[in-house]
């Protein structure tokens, strides 16, 4: 029983020590408070609150919501208007006023705007 005991805390402290496969130098992670701005379909556009980062994600959230968020984002990004993001967890903290999600619209339709979009 003490043997089997050992040989599963090694196991253990074998695979908590290794190195996470998932993770690459390619992608960084950030912990951000955000806003889910428009759904489309299962991914959402989301924004930090200070409109000044978009991302795209995966993920379907509520639109309006206030997201504590801990995402993968790549390094390197070749159209930086709205950055394609890895979702690793969300939590939901709160509503957004309504007056004060117009703003995240509004921007929301520039920056759609001003996106060149290769498939239109």
């Amino acid at each position: 029983m003490k043997k089997l005991f050992y040989f599963f805390s090694i196991l253990l402290l074998i695979s908590c020590a290794s190195k996470d496969t998932s993770m690459n130098d390619n992608y960084r992670t950030v912990r951000e408070r955000v806003v889910a701005v428009k759904t489309e379909g299962n991914s959402t556009i989301i924004s930090s609150g200070r409109l000044d980062k978009w991302y795209k994600i995966n993920t379907f959230l509520n639109e309006g919501m206030i997201y504590e968020m801990t995402m993968e984002i790549p390094r390197v990004v070749k159209d930086p208007i709205i950055i394609p993001a890895n979702v690793i967890n969300f939590t939901p903290v709160d509503y957004l006023q309504r007056d004060l999600f117009g703003r995240y619209i509004t921007k929301y339709h520039e920056l759609k705007t001003a996106q060149t979009d290769p498939e239109s």
